[in-house]
């Protein structure tokens, strides 16, 4: 992917910061626990009408989103495609264009992203947990030919600053969650455009894999 396509498809990405007390959560009485209700919540955000079929809606309109609860009043962070139909109730929207037109080999940045911890073993096809000192590589580094880490090619180097674990699930079946902070050095802004299009890793329609990144 080209720097220049990368600046067109970020330019065209909305990020929304959602209050905890707008409507559509309130009026569902979410669990934010459980994954699967407050994807529910999520997509009542966005007209019924989004492309795909009814399973893939999320997918067709790169629509992933993070609970952000450590600072100031909780709220959803909301990254999409397709704007949401709102815009209402404390709602603050901006696009990911002015990112774009800074991203370059090099460039030092803070890194954000609750990751879904889990690889499959070579072997056996088994999930497994991922230790928390093996999640720079998980992240970064090639573990096979066959696996690279998550974000391999996008940054050149990784430093993670910060990982607390979240307790989370999805129809009462536990989640592992990352929550992850640190600082990172841009390798190629084109695998780093497409991975804060479409995610990183599993678990997107709950929570996980939304990468957002500032420069330092």
């Amino acid at each position: 992917m080209s720097t220049a396509m990368s600046t067109l498809d970020l330019a065209g990405v909305n990020l929304t910061a959602v209050p905890a007390t707008h409507p559509s959560f309130t009026s569902r009485r979410v669990n934010w626990h459980d994954q699967a209700e407050v994807h529910r919540a999520v997509m009542s955000l966005f007209a019924p009408e989004l492309p795909g079929p009814e399973g893939a809606k999320r997918a067709s309109s790169a629509i992933l989103y993070r609970l952000e609860t450590l600072i100031g009043s909780p709220r959803v962070l909301v990254q999409s495609s397709a704007a949401p139909r709102q815009s209402d109730f404390g709602m603050t929207s901006t696009t990911l264009a002015g990112l774009a037109t800074v991203l370059a080999p090099g460039l030092a940045v803070r890194v954000r992203i609750d990751i879904n911890a889990v690889r499959s073993q070579s072997r056996t096809g088994k999930r497994v947990p991922v230790a928390a000192e093996d999640l720079s590589d998980f992240l970064l580094n090639p573990l096979d030919l066959d696996r690279p880490g998550l974000l391999h090619g996008a940054f050149g180097s990784l430093t993670l600053l910060d990982v607390t674990p979240v307790l989370r699930s999805s129809g009462g079946i536990p989640l592992r969650v990352a929550r992850i902070t640190g600082e990172a050095i841009v390798a190629d802004p084109g695998v780093l455009a497409e991975k804060l299009i479409n995610g990183v890793g599993r678990g997107k329609s709950y929570g996980c894999g939304l990468l957002t990144i500032a420069p330092a």
